[in-house]
């Protein structure tokens, strides 16, 4: 019986001889896969759970090593030439088949005498730089020949489709179990630069042969003539700017053989990666400003509050609506007995806009203009009267706007003419001067209603009919 702590040695010279063996690159999956005959049974391979490298945790770790486990053995079961074997493996009978197979390296092998099966599949796993790393072995149990090592460094959410790859390439391994090869055949590939498959036949006849110097020789060329490959398909997923791609080719190129050729790459594809990553980022940031600009335009349109509705709203305006003047007793300033009259309106309030500039639309104050006429008629007793004024106040008047209220006031003059009734000679001139109150409520940039009032003083010159003061009321609509 070994010593335990021989085993122990063992098993550890195993793990570092495995990750050594790993870097060997492995076989795209499809890359000349012989079919079974009809009548071949599919080869029973043994996975037994993979073994975390590193200091196992609590249950979290357990999970992980249960579920990527479970997709290992789901994936290669898949395969219509391996039959997965329900094997329970002792951790003594483990490190026993992991010493023979990396520590003595000898034909001597004795300790893979699994009931039923023609191959292990060992599997180790890990974490590094925050990716899941997964160690994988695949062992001839009547040899004791590792037929296909490799390690795969995946992100989580990719773990499923890059452990279907792993079971295609270890499915052509398994296959290779039953498969025999030639030189003559080996030579063919080479001719054909065929390179995948010149290696797929040498390392079955290897499995089988002592290489011999011609060996020996044929494998140098299918590494140089694979490595060439990888390369030139490295770059050309450069150019496609598959930079994650182009490095796994270079990287398996790179184990085939050094170059300086190679390696000049390497530099390469980083810096085209990064200048593509600064052209992808220039990208996203004028599409984050293009997309910042109508997020402010849709929120400035959303936020466009009532003060700046108000804000331009305009002081210039036409009126039109109904008035009312009212007689005032000129003894006793009080209304008169006459009748009032009733007519319409017609009005224009604007802005004086000195040199032609429009007046700040903060300033509340606008120094404005107006002009107005109006007709009403009078029945009374003693004969119906018409009555029409002209009147205007070009440069004293000032409106106060708040929001979309404008109070406008200011001092005017015109004249009225009065006709019909007991008017001697059927008319009368008067001069007319007042002070008009206005208010606007707009609904709209220009359209609302208005209110107003009119104080003044009719002044008759040729005495036909009394001076007198007088009120008007108006009202309508602005527009």
């Amino acid at each position: 019986m070994r010593p335990a702590f021989h085993s122990q040695a063992g098993f550890l010279m195993g793990t570092a001889l495995f990750f050594l063996l790993a870097q060997l690159p492995c076989q795209d999956a499809g890359a000349g896969i012989a079919a079974l005959p009809a009548s071949a049974e599919p080869i029973p391979i043994v996975i037994p759970s993979l073994r975390y490298l590193g200091q196992e945790g609590g249950s979290a770790v357990q999970m992980q090593i249960h579920s990527i486990t479970t997709l290992l053995r789901s994936a290669v079961s898949n395969k219509p030439n391996i039959k997965v074997l329900e094997r329970e493996m002792t951790d003594e009978m483990y490190n026993e088949i992991a010493f023979q197979v990396t520590g003595i390296g000898n034909e001597n092998f004795t300790a893979g005498r699994i009931e039923g099966a023609k191959a292990l599949l060992f599997g180790e796993l890990g974490s590094l730089f925050g990716r899941i790393v997964i160690a994988t072995r695949l062992v001839n149990l009547e040899t004791g020949q590792v037929l296909f090592a490799n390690t795969i460094y995946v992100e989580e959410a990719d773990i499923k489709t890059d452990i279907d790859k792993l079971a295609n390439s270890i499915e052509e391994k398994a296959l290779q179990m039953a498969m025999r090869s030639d030189i003559p055949s080996i030579k063919r590939q080479l001719k054909a630069k065929n390179y995948a498959e010149a290696k797929r036949l040498i390392d079955i006849f290897v499995r089988d042969n002592k290489p011999n110097a011609e060996i020996l020789s044929m494998k140098q060329l299918i590494s140089d003539g694979l490595s060439l490959d990888y390369y030139k398909q490295a770059r050309g997923y450069m150019g496609s700017k598959l930079f994650k791609e182009a490095r796994v080719r270079l990287s398996e190129a790179l184990a085939l053989r050094v170059d300086e050729r190679f390696y000049a790459l390497r530099r390469k594809i980083d810096e085209e990666e990064a200048r593509y990553n600064l052209h992808i980022k220039g990208e996203e940031l004028k599409l984050q400003a293009s997309l910042e600009r109508q997020r402010r335009g849709l929120a400035e349109k959303r936020s466009y509050t009532f003060s700046e509705w108000a804000a331009a709203i305009l002081v210039n305006s036409a009126h039109i609506g109904a008035s009312y003047a009212m007689h005032v007793d000129p003894v006793g300033l009080g209304v008169s007995a006459l009748p009032g009259s009733w007519g319409g309106q017609a009005l224009w309030l604007g802005e004086l806009r000195p040199g032609g500039k429009a007046q700040n639309q903060r300033i509340p104050f606008r120094w404005t203009s107006y002009a107005a006429a109006s007709a009403e008629y009078v029945l009374g007793a003693e004969g119906n009267r018409l009555m029409i004024e002209a009147y205007a106040s070009p440069f004293l008047s000032e409106s106060f706007k708040v929001l979309n209220i404008i109070l406008s006031l200011g001092l005017d003059a015109g004249g009225m003419l009065v006709y019909g009734g007991s008017v001697p000679g059927d008319y009368a001139l008067f001069l007319t001067s007042g002070a008009s109150a206005l208010l606007d409520i707009k609904f709209s940039r220009s359209s609302g209603i208005y209110l107003g009032a009119r104080a003044g003083y009719a002044f008759n010159q040729d005495k036909r009919l009394p001076s007198a003061p007088f009120l008007r009321f108006y009202a309508g609509i602005g527009f």
